[in-house]
């Protein structure tokens, strides 16, 4: 590990999928995640590069929180919502989030709080909702980790049986049409929701040096820049930021977990990434500086070279790649926030950043 100025933070989701977790500890030094009620949750392997993001404090806010959240985990025990999937599903989030401003509203009447206070109102309202809405994707990322073990067992089978892919390829065509596994859908469900409920609670507790905003979909990307491409075409403009590619990588997901931890304790291994991390550093920091780009990309290609030689000799086959991108403009600063939560006419309520290069920077990475 190597000290890092540099705060990143996942957004808009507050939890990690094992095949998440596993790139992004060999793509980044670290990383925050949003923590509203319940800490981070991710592998106990990488605890040490994770840490969570408090942005509720207060003690009476969080027993509200509390209260509310409990309600609705009541409300879909009693309509009989406990297979595998648990106890939310995306229906019944829509169906159920409607009435949260009147459940939060009715809980801070009980503490004999002001109801015209409508900043403390939709800021638990948007800690309800993320606490909602990582249950969702905690369930559907068991339900994934199952079609996962599905998909292996079936490849065993295959394998015992003397079956090739080329063999069975035409008929596993024509019977995983529509294919058995979602691609991820739950990810972009309510997504506008997410965003603003996330940024709202964020800006509650900005830090003093301002963060690199970290997600895995490109969806996420195009959902929060849309305000700031409409308000562009409005005036004839195009907004096109830059995107400077911070290297591609072989996938690591299909490593056995003890392959992979031998991955992570590995000394050259261990000594590369930090090289990367080092010079994606300094990209971040000035991303016009072409020497740093070219250093980088250095970096990456030797990192690159490591992690393909090392599927090789643990057997493995060349597979899918993971790819990192650094979006920024000149333009888009930390007050696309409010421009993103002037949909819901609230961005008067925001608390204002105090971050001194309030520029906005976001890394897409593309698992």
């Amino acid at each position: 590990m190597v000290s890092n100025p540099i705060q990143y933070v996942l957004f808009p989701y507050t939890i990690l999928s094992e095949r998440e977790s596993r790139h992004l500890s060999v793509l980044l030094p670290c990383l925050s995640i949003l923590q509203v009620i319940r800490p981070p949750a991710f592998p106990t392997w990488l605890q040490e590069q994770v840490t969570g993001c408090p942005v509720i404090t207060e003690p009476d806010q969080i027993e509200t929180i509390k209260r509310c959240l409990k309600g609705y985990q009541q409300f879909a025990a009693v309509h009989g919502e406990n297979s595998v999937l648990a106890s939310l599903s995306l229906d019944q989030i829509a169906r159920d989030f409607a009435e949260s401003r009147f459940r939060i509203q009715t809980q801070l009447k009980k503490d004999d709080a002001d109801e015209s206070e409508n900043w403390e109102t939709s800021l638990l309202e948007a800690a309800i909702f993320l606490e909602m809405a990582r249950d969702l994707d905690e369930k559907e990322i068991e339900l994934e980790a199952g079609l996962t073990q599905i998909d292996n067992l079936e490849t065993k089978f295959r394998e015992i049986l003397g079956i090739s892919d080329e063999e069975d390829s035409d008929d596993a065509a024509e019977t995983l049409s529509p294919p058995l596994r979602a691609e991820q859908a739950y990810l972009s469900f309510m997504l506008s929701k997410r965003i603003e409920s996330w940024l709202r609670l964020f800006s509650n507790r900005m830090p003093e040096a301002c963060p690199t905003l970290v997600t895995t979909a490109e969806q996420v990307l195009d959902e929060l820049l849309e305000p700031v491409r409409a308000e562009y075409e409005r005036t004839g403009r195009t907004f096109e930021p830059s995107r400077i590619v911070l290297g591609s990588f072989p996938a690591l997901d299909d490593l056995p977990l003890e392959d992979f931890l031998s991955l992570l304790s590995n000394p050259e291994a261990s000594g590369l990434a930090a090289s990367y991390w080092h010079c994606l550093e300094s990209v971040f920091l000035s991303p016009h500086d072409v020497s740093a780009t070219e250093q980088m990309s250095q970096a990456a290609d030797t990192l690159q070279d490591y992690l393909h030689h090392y599927r090789g000799e643990i057997g493995l086959p060349e597979g899918a790649e993971m790819r990192m991108e650094l979006v920024f403009d000149s333009e888009l600063r930390w007050s696309t926030l409010r421009k993103y939560c002037d949909r819901a006419g609230k961005s008067e309520q925001l608390v204002g950043t105090s971050c001194p290069d309030d520029l906005m920077k976001i890394l897409v990475c593309h698992l």
